[in-house]
């Protein structure tokens, strides 16, 4: 292998934050097809991207530990990456922080690209900025899944993801709309759609109803993906599950309580953003929130403009 072949892209974060790293990958393959790719990711959200065509291999850390473990642990881990990164020529580091900006230059590695965010620059944007080449980019979500496991529900239906806001590195109730139970009933009394609750056990809403399926806690991410892709539509917080439902041809609707859908989304079209009103929101800066307030946005948001969008 040649060796300015050796490249590896570093991105840790929850499963949104893996999925925004497609576009870049695959214009990334597109300019250099003959190209080794490593992606150095954290295991909590490889199953994201683990079967993308756009990278050669990865290598995984434990990003629990790196977040959240003892100062030993994290110092333990963190090490072991370092290692594996020393073997590589370049690497494109996919954060600002400047905590894993730091790691390849520890490791040895001599060409360092490192994300930077303009003001009002999307995510994906800011990523894309990274690459050598002024073309135009597809911006378009790509996600590979594996058949799926369960049996589809009856259609047709809503694929409901009312969670959000929790990974390896946050748990922000700052991004989970408190209006779903409302919602929920509001769908049962005034539609025809059935209702599929989607998300982790703890987004698990205590609604009995026999046009409800809850399959929280109960599915893979590629369960998910087909469950959300057979949907005749989609809504949820700014969330994991959101990200993957970009992946769809599924129309969306997304709540976006603390964050800007403008950098969290670049230019994805059928996603239909509802935005708190409140004069502090968003708030969200590089994955930090306000810490000075009591979450008023995660109730500012009404159920009537969600289900008039349902409706509509």
């Amino acid at each position: 292998m040649p060796i300015d072949s050796r490249i590896v892209i570093i991105r840790s974060g929850a499963l949104g934050d893996l999925l925004q790293l497609v576009p870049f990958m695959r214009a990334h393959k597109s300019i250099f097809p003959k190209k080794h790719i490593t992606l150095a990711c954290g295991i909590s959200s490889l199953e994201a991207i683990k079967h993308s065509p756009y990278i050669d291999d990865i290598i995984t850390f434990n990003d629990n530990i790196i977040y959240n473990g003892s100062y030993l642990s994290k110092i333990s881990e963190t090490i072991k990456l370092i290692f594996k990164l020393r073997k590589f020529d370049k690497c494109y580091v996919m954060h600002i922080d400047k905590r894993w900006q730091i790691l390849p230059v520890f490791a040895g590695v001599q060409d360092i690209i490192k994300l930077t965010l303009i003001k009002n620059c999307s995510l994906i944007d800011g990523m894309l900025e990274c690459l050598p080449s002024a073309t135009k980019h597809n911006k378009r979500y790509e996600f590979h899944p594996n058949k799926i496991k369960i049996t589809i529900p009856e259609q047709p239906y809503i694929a409901l993801a009312t969670g959000g806001g929790r990974n390896s590195q946050n748990d922000s109730a700052c991004k989970r709309w408190t209006g779903y139970t409302k919602l929920i009933n509001e769908i049962i009394d005034k539609t025809d759609f059935n209702i599929v609750l989607l998300g982790l056990d703890e987004d698990n809403i205590d609604i009995k109803h026999k046009r409800i399926t809850n399959l929280c806690g109960m599915t893979t991410l590629s369960d998910a993906y087909h469950l959300i892709d057979a949907a005749e539509l989609f809504v949820g917080n700014d969330s994991g599950l959101l990200h993957l439902a970009c992946c769809t041809k599924t129309k969306k609707v997304g709540i976006f309580t603390s964050t800007d859908p403008n950098r969290i989304l670049g230019n994805i079209a059928d996603v239909i953003p509802i935005t708190s009103t409140l004069p502090c929101s968003p708030c969200e800066k590089n994955g930090k929130f306000r810490s000075d307030c009591n979450n008023e946005c995660v109730d500012s948001i009404s159920v009537k403009s969600v289900l008039e969008f349902i409706k509509k």
